[in-house]
């Protein structure tokens, strides 16, 4: 049993991380370079940083129900925001619901279970050697959008398929605020109003469809080296010889047609959910060399970005 279980140190070391697991593959080399990550299969962590002891975590299985439930919040927040649960096999996640030039600190609450005392929850998170919090702050030069769809789990979303981003020739135009205010003629000196409840946000948007990057040219079919160039490129791979400028436009119109939500941020601080609405378009210059494609949609938020949670999942650690 783990909990008869004892580990003895020499007087003359200094221990600072604690981390028993299953995993009989690593290398002494690779688990000194992981001794303080969880891992997938912990039996037994402690950092030193809340307690003496070392806590048990029993192997992961549909048996044990081990959990580990994530959160997050802002400097500014009192109280942290659920992110989502990873149960069973699932190790890694990916959180898609903050903005740019936002701070982070996130928490891992694992549910673990003893025979003794039941179900115990076990704090983890980063501090700064002040004790304070350690908050990681998220930027990116681009726009960006992608799928998301519903889960099992209510205000969950699970973002599906690639993530598109978009900042050469950006042409975002005003967005607008709609509302809902009715004008009531009367016998009186003014007119009287009604405001409704209805509140969101749409706008248009239009960009370059592809980036600056390496490019390798082939003379040949039969040219192995090839030779590399810095230059706008609309390929999906721009090493790959036999990737052709047109890919990423079939994949681009397959994805702003398909009529599902989708998730759109810029790199200021604003994101929506939204819906594309009908038409959008594509202009290719076929007067310049590279033959750039621009890209352009209205969009309309469909959701209230700060009430849900957007997440991506893998069984990959």
């Amino acid at each position: 049993m783990a909990d008869q279980s004892r580990i003895y140190f020499n007087s003359n070391i200094n221990v600072d991380v604690v981390k028993v697991t299953k995993d009989t593959s690593l290398t002494l080399q690779d688990a000194i370079a992981q001794r303080k990550k969880m891992g997938k299969k912990p039996l037994l962590y402690n950092d030193f940083t809340e307690r003496v002891d070392a806590e048990y975590f029993p192997p992961l299985s549909k048996d044990r129900e081990a959990q580990f439930n994530i959160y997050r919040k802002t400097p500014d927040q009192k109280y942290y925001d659920y992110v989502c649960g990873l149960t069973e096999d699932e190790f890694a996640f990916v959180d898609y619901k903050i903005k740019a030039n936002q701070w982070y600190h996130y928490l891992a609450a694992a549910q673990v279970y003893n025979v003794q005392t039941g179900i115990r929850y076990l704090m983890f998170e980063n501090k700064e050697d002040s004790g304070d919090l350690t908050y990681l702050k998220a930027k990116w030069d681009n726009w960006s959008i992608q799928d998301i769809e519903d889960s099992d789990t209510e205000g969950v979303y699970i973002k599906t398929g690639s993530t598109w981003l978009l900042g050469l020739n950006l042409n975002q135009n005003s967005v607008t605020q709609n509302t809902n205010v009715m004008n009531y003629e009367t016998l009186g000196k003014f007119s009287k109003y009604g405001v409704g409840e209805k509140s969101f946000q749409s706008g248009s948007f239009s960009s370059l469809l592809g980036q600056m990057a390496e490019v390798t040219e082939y003379r040949t079919i039969n040219d192995v080296a090839g030779k590399s160039n810095y230059r706008y490129t609309e390929r999906d791979n721009p090493t790959y010889k036999f990737s052709a400028e047109s890919n990423k436009l079939d994949r681009w119109r397959e994805f702003i047609y398909n009529g599902k939500l989708k998730l759109l941020k810029d790199f200021k601080g604003n994101a929506w959910i939204v819906q594309i609405m009908s038409n959008p378009t594509f202009d290719i210059n076929y007067q310049a060399n590279e033959m750039p494609t621009t890209i352009s949609f209205e969009w309309q938020e469909v959701e209230d970005f700060s009430k849900v949670s957007i997440i991506a999942i893998s069984d990959e650690f």
